[in-house]
């Protein structure tokens, strides 16, 4: 049984990586005994591991805190004076270093959120191109912090930052900052998070240019082909957030069956993307097979100067699957999911790499998917593919999704 994408000239591009101390006075509200700043920090994906800084308008430091596995945080802030500023910064995304760091601002206790939407509201409040200059100033200007961290000044930058990204529909009904969010798939929030990033890979446009845009006062709107490549992302992001029942329906990739030995049988949903950028979202039709575990509903590819990342997203993908199956002979594929890329765009895979399981022995077991199969990186070349001994693939299961990622480091 299998499942693959294939993905038509895929070029080298460079991505940005989305990737405290207390004391002196402040205007806003003394906190309460056993008072807290809790919250998500992510980029769409979490930011796992990372260490999250608080520094508030005046009472005593504040101890940090790490990210957990869902990029969630709580920091304690007895004794503190709001606002808050909180940066998180390290940790990793996707099994990769995080080289960014991200801020917020508190303006009252209870949540708060740390992305790159957050961090741009930052940079609107404050005037500020590089927000986490401007927070390593904070140790000795703390009064900064409640000078313009008001309530109504959080609400206008939200405000100009609806205005200048309207592709993100709804940002009009949330604020990134406040509002309470998995980061996962089909979150309204995450959704915008992915969506934006994305935006940025296919468009070339940095995360230091947006920051750049929205320290203006006004918030500048970001340039045309960013924007167009947002509108595009954050809709290909919705379609695959949609649930089975409720897509619309269109014409849909028609199944292959290949014959394998006895009773197994592999499924291939035939998905084959041509003329499609480097870096973004592609998606499909539902339930185009009834296998939901096969079922892609979904793809993204992210090139960059040292890894390639892709996804596929699955209608539903269990946390485990069960491996040696009974019934199956031995020596037999049980699982196989698999990228292929075409980068000449003469119709033939060039490349590919994928996650394969074979049955080998009677006894049944349940696994994940990543300690079930074996993944490798192949060359192709007609019917035939060869092993690239010096490939790195990493397999990774986020949500119904398989995500690998293949370092550039030794490999072609």
């Amino acid at each position: 049984m299998g499942s693959y994408f294939g993905l038509a000239a895929v070029s080298v591009a460079s991505a940005v990586v989305m990737g405290g101390c207390g004391g002196g006075g402040g205007t806003a509200a003394e906190s309460s005994q056993g008072s807290t700043l809790s919250g998500v920090a992510a980029i769409g994906a979490p930011i796992i591991g990372a260490t999250v800084h608080v520094k508030c308008a005046g009472g005593p430091q504040v101890s940090s805190v790490t990210t957990s596995a869902t990029g969630s945080y709580q920091a304690i802030v007895t004794g503190n004076t709001l606002p808050c500023a909180v940066q998180v910064m390290g940790g990793t995304i996707k099994g990769v270093a995080n080289s960014e760091k991200f801020h917020a601002l508190a303006t009252e206790l209870g949540t708060v959120n740390i992305t790159p939407l957050t961090d741009l509201m930052v940079a609107n409040v404050y005037g500020t191109s590089t927000p986490t200059v401007w927070f390593d100033a904070l140790a000795q200007q703390q009064a900064q912090i409640a000078a313009l961290g008001t309530v109504a000044n959080m609400n206008s930058a939200l405000t100009k930052m609806r205005t200048a990204l309207p592709a993100l529909t709804a940002l009009s009904g949330v604020n990134p900052v406040t509002v309470s969010f998995n980061p996962v798939l089909g979150n309204p929030v995450d959704d915008m998070l992915e969506a934006f990033r994305a935006a940025m890979v296919s468009s070339s446009v940095s995360y230091a240019a947006m920051l750049n845009n929205s320290s203006f006062a006004a918030f500048n709107a970001p340039s045309a082909g960013f924007s167009n490549a947002l509108s595009a992302a954050y809709q290909a992001q919705l379609a695959l957030s949609v649930p089975p029942s409720n897509t619309s329906p269109t014409p849909s990739p028609t199944p292959t069956t290949s014959p394998i030995p006895a009773n197994a049988i592999a499924t291939t949903p035939n998905m084959t993307f041509k003329d499609i950028p480097a870096n973004g979202w592609y998606s499909s039709t539902a339930s185009n097979i009834s296998q939901a575990n096969f079922d892609i509903v979904g793809g993204y590819v992210e090139v960059t100067s040292t890894a390639i990342v892709a996804k596929m997203v699955m209608r539903n993908l269990p946390a485990t699957l069960p491996f040696n199956q009974t019934g199956l002979p031995e020596d037999v594929a049980e699982y196989l999911w698999r990228v292929e890329f075409d980068t000449n765009n003469d119709g033939q895979a060039d490349y590919s790499f994928g996650s394969t399981a074979y049955k080998f022995v009677s006894q049944p077991v349940n696994k994940t998917i990543d300690a079930g199969t074996q993944t490798n990186a192949w060359t192709e070349q007609g019917n035939s593919s060869s092993y690239l001994r010096s490939a790195t693939v990493a397999l990774t299961r986020e949500s119904n999704t398989l995500v690998w990622t293949v370092s550039k480091q030794n490999n072609p």
